[in-house]
C-alpha cells in the first residue's frame, strides 16, 4: 500500500515538472487540483530534479557584437514537432530575427528537411 501511495505521489510530482513537495501540500489544502488527494509526500529526488537545481551560468548584460546594417547577423531557431499539428498539417515552424532591427520572420514546415 505504501509503494502504491508513494508512486501516485511521484507521479503527481512528475505531472507538475518536479513542483516541490511542500507545494504540491500546499495544493491540496487548498483544494486547488481536481483529483490531488492529502497524501504523506516523501521527499524523494530524482534525476530530473537534481539537474533542475544546477547552477547556471548568467547571461552577459551586453552582447559582445551587435549588427551596424539590417541582415548583417540573422538569428534562427527551429521548433518541432509540435502536436496537435497546425492546421495546415505542418508540425515545425523556424525562426529568423534580424539582429539590427529585431524583425522577426516565422516560417511553418512539415518536415525539418524543409529548413534547408
Amino acid at each position: 500500500m505504501q509503494d502504491n501511495l508513494e508512486g501516485k505521489a511521484w507521479l503527481w510530482k512528475l505531472r507538475f515538472r518536479h513542483l516541490h513537495y511542500d507545494v504540491l501540500k500546499e495544493l491540496t489544502k487548498k483544494k486547488m487540483v481536481h483529483e490531488l488527494s492529502d497524501m504523506d509526500y516523501i521527499k524523494k529526488f530524482g534525476e530530473g530534479c537534481v539537474f533542475g537545481k544546477q547552477p547556471r551560468t548568467n547571461f552577459q548584460k551586453k552582447a559582445k557584437y551587435r549588427a551596424r546594417r539590417c541582415l548583417e547577423l540573422v538569428h534562427t531557431d527551429i521548433c518541432g514537432p509540435i502536436t496537435p499539428k497546425f492546421v495546415s498539417e505542418k508540425m515545425y515552424f523556424i525562426t529568423f530575427i534580424d539582429d539590427y532591427t529585431r524583425k522577426t520572420w516565422i516560417h511553418f514546415l512539415k518536415e525539418k528537411l524543409e529548413a534547408f
